[in-house]
């Protein structure tokens, strides 16, 4: 098995680091080409190995997006952000579950509940990966809009543990899935709790070695990765816990996120490579829903966004940059479906469907980021004539007793210069 994972591996990046130096004077961005290199090498590599390799890949890019994750810095817009996802799931989720359920009816789907919810699970919820990614400089930035996106992925994600706790389960008795829920509760509250209490005594434990501070972290991973497997829970769900449990902030974490960044891209090689390889060519059922999946995320998810935004009080580009970053089916979607793939309680055609739904939208994404700004300026700004900037400028702050400062704005960046 292990022979085989290599194997596999070395075809993957062989394929990718190839692709990559035909189009590299292109400046494209790398995610296109990854899921082309995946669609190549899918007839090659056996579709369990490709699950177990997809299942690595998110389980540790959901950890570096959890370690990434400030809780202090979403204070100010968890609320906004809150109330988006929740309407976004009130409205697009019971609308996505009926298509779901009347297509899976059509087509004679067996367990017509659980492929519906699967099916409503691909169109709701937003990928951490892929938007944390494409927004990584303005969360890095502390951008409103950065902060708005990243709000709603840690809600979807937290939507997503559950669901994924719920259905991981053979039989949806209400004794299995409460043993699987406190399982997974108390996973995210030992992540808590070392993040308040234990991370930072292990920086003062390494007295200043990074080294020391990174393995410290990648065992806190190894850790929670063990008890979800003794649990019987996803992996993934460890692996969110624990990236969790580390402080993200300039002098605790900055050596673990420099350790992670050096290896992150192997792991997002993995991760998109794998998604192209599981690509199937669609057959006329698999396309339906796979489009009936990209419309609704494409189309709707982020209009619904864009529009909640607006009513809370935020200006129509804040409001429409950080819902243009969340229309994508997410990574948990993929777990979900390859969870159900192992139980046997989706079927073949509506888990093409959803990775089919995934590669394309995660395509899209990439192609749309390169060129929201002329989309925003040739289409939103017109529509939208009016604009207000109510909730930006109650969430700001200036202090009144700051004098002979200078603040110099160009066109991309904001220097405050003491």
């Amino acid at each position: 098995m292990a022979e085989a994972l290599i194997l596999d591996l070395a075809v993957m990046f062989v394929a990718a680091g190839f692709l990559l130096l035909v189009t590299n004077h292109l400046d494209l961005s790398p995610v296109p080409i990854y899921l082309i290199a995946g669609v190549l090498v899918g007839s090659v590599i056996d579709q369990p190995d490709l699950i177990v390799l997809a299942q690595w890949g998110i389980a540790f890019l959901v950890f570096v997006f959890g370690i990434r994750l400030d809780l202090g810095d979403l204070q100010t817009v968890l609320r906004d952000g809150e109330t988006a996802a929740i309407t976004q799931l009130m409205i697009v989720a019971p609308v996505a579950f009926a298509l779901g359920y009347l297509a899976g009816d059509f087509f004679g789907f067996n367990d017509l509940a659980r492929n519906a919810l699967y099916f409503s699970a691909a169109v709701t919820l937003s990928s951490t990966i892929v938007g944390a990614g494409l927004l990584e400089h303005e969360i890095r930035d502390d951008l409103v809009y950065g902060r708005l996106a990243s709000s709603i992925h840690f809600f979807d994600d937290l939507v997503a543990i559950v669901l994924l706790l719920v259905l991981s389960s053979e039989v949806l008795t209400a004794d299995a899935v409460a043993a699987k829920i406190g399982y997974g509760v108390m996973l995210l509250a030992a992540g808590l709790v070392i993040y308040r209490h234990g991370f930072s005594p292990l920086v003062r434990f390494a007295d200043g070695s990074d080294e020391l501070v990174l393995m410290g972290s990648i065992s806190i991973l190894i850790a929670f990765l063990s008890a979800a497997e003794y649990l019987g829970i996803s992996i993934v769900i460890g692996a969110f816990a624990a990236g969790i449990a580390i402080r993200n902030d300039e002098t605790q974490g900055l050596a673990v996120r420099n350790g992670i960044d050096s290896i992150r891209e192997f792991f997002v090689t993995i991760f998109f490579v794998t998604v192209g390889a599981l690509v199937s060519f669609p057959s006329l059922e698999r396309g339906i829903l796979a489009l009936g999946i990209i419309v609704l995320v494409v189309c709707v998810n982020p209009v619904v966004l864009f529009l909640t935004f607006i009513y809370e009080g935020y200006d129509t580009r804040t409001a429409f940059f950080a819902s243009s970053g969340l229309n994508q089916v997410s990574e948990f979607s993929l777990i979900l479906a390859i969870q159900a793939t192992l139980l046997g309680t989706i079927t073949e055609t509506m888990f093409d469907a959803i990775i089919l739904a995934a590669a394309v939208t995660m395509l899209l994404t990439s192609v749309v980021r390169r060129h929201e700004q002329t989309i925003y300026s040739s289409v939103v700004s017109r529509l939208f004539t009016t604009t207000q900037s109510r909730t930006v400028d109650e969430i700001s702050r200036v202090n009144p007793s700051v004098e002979d400062h200078v603040i110099v704005l160009t066109r991309w960046k904001f220097c405050y210069i003491p």
